[in-house]
């Protein structure tokens, strides 16, 4: 069971508003060029 004085007192606690922080935004495109070694390069080496 709870005081009615300690539920007022929760609920004026619940309504002060903090102020949180953003998430930061994590946005991955894939736009970077990457190397790329033909696959030529490959086979010679395996052929040998």
């Amino acid at each position: 069971m709870t005081h009615k004085e300690h539920v007022e007192a929760l609920w004026r606690l619940s309504l002060q508003r903090t102020n949180v922080p953003q998430a930061p935004h994590w946005h991955i495109g894939f736009h970077e060029p990457v190397a790329q070694t033909p696959l030529m390069a490959y086979e010679e080496v395996s052929a040998q």
